[in-house]
Parts: C-alpha cells; sequence; structure tokens
C-alpha cells in the first residue's frame, strides 16, 4: 500500500474559500445544460460548414525536386494541402512535429520501409513519428492534412522558404 501524499492530509476543504463559493452555488437545472449543449452543438456544425473549400488558397509552388504544393486549406492549427509528384521524385524522410493523414488520390508511390501506396490508401502519422522517404512510381496526388500547433510555424518557414527560391515572388 502506497503511503498518503502530505498534501493531502494537511488540506480542509471546509477551511478553503473557493470550495465555500462553489458549495454555495445552486446546481445548474437540467434544462439549462442541455440549452448550453444544443447551443454549442449548433455552433460546430455552423463552424464545420464554413470549413467547406471551393478554391485552392495557392498556386502551386515548387515544394522538393519534381514535387509541387497547393495549399487548399490552411487556418490556424489545421492545414490541408496537395502534393503533386512526378514520376521519380523522393519526398525525404521526415520526423512529424503535428498529426498528419494523406490520402492518396492519383498515382503509386514507394516508402523505404517497404510500403507500396496506392489510390485510397491513407497513411496517418502521430505527433514525433517518423516518415520514411517516398518514391513517386508514377504521376501522383496526395492529400495531406496536418493538425497541431506548430503547423502555423511550419507554413510560415516553408513560404519563407519557396519566397526566396522563387526570387522574392510568392
Amino acid at each position: 500500500m502506497l503511503p498518503e501524499p502530505r498534501i493531502f492530509k494537511e488540506f480542509n476543504m471546509e477551511n478553503d474559500t473557493l470550495f465555500t463559493a462553489l458549495k454555495a452555488l445552486p446546481p445548474p437545472r437540467p434544462e439549462a445544460i442541455l440549452v448550453r449543449l444544443k447551443s454549442r452543438v449548433q455552433l460546430e456544425r455552423e463552424a464545420q460548414a464554413a470549413m467547406v473549400v471551393s478554391q485552392a488558397v495557392s498556386a502551386w509552388r515548387p515544394f522538393a525536386a519534381g514535387i509541387e504544393r497547393q495549399d487548399v486549406t490552411g487556418s490556424g492549427k489545421v492545414w490541408g494541402f496537395l502534393l503533386r509528384m512526378e514520376p521519380g521524385a523522393i519526398l525525404d524522410g521526415h520526423r512529424h512535429w503535428f498529426d498528419e493523414a494523406s490520402y492518396c488520390l492519383q498515382g503509386k508511390l514507394h516508402a523505404a520501409n517497404g510500403q507500396h501506396i496506392g489510390v485510397g490508401d491513407v497513411r496517418e502519422f502521430v505527433r514525433g513519428s517518423h516518415h520514411p522517404s517516398v518514391v513517386a512510381q508514377q504521376n501522383s496526388l496526395i492529400y495531406v492534412r496536418a493538425n497541431g500547433w506548430l503547423v502555423p510555424i511550419t507554413r510560415f518557414f516553408l513560404n519563407l522558404l519557396h519566397r526566396s527560391k522563387a526570387g522574392g515572388v510568392v
């Protein structure tokens, strides 16, 4: 049996100001909770409906040799983009600093870990995982969705890199 932590022995909730104040509040009414819940669900539905994108956010930009990127969504911690890869193009292995899911829309790719990726295949990477190098076997189109607090920073630096490669033109 583990010894009881000292802090709990010394803490007396009856003498705590916050505990006393919270005890004095009336319990929430079930109707009020239901109204707040319905309101929150409606706000989430509206937010999801607002995420429909009819046009790309950016033009195609060079990403790496034989690879172009086009941003299709991007606000805050969420980023969706397309990667267009020519046959033989290599996406170098890298570590993921945010969660990412990719969906193969066209083509065939081969990963350094032996996996073959084709139309309809989905790959998911959690933050901190390693993405092996991938080689396009034919013209390929991949949709990538990234989510995490480092997404805005990554986008900023990639845009700076592309701007410098394009001679200052975005």
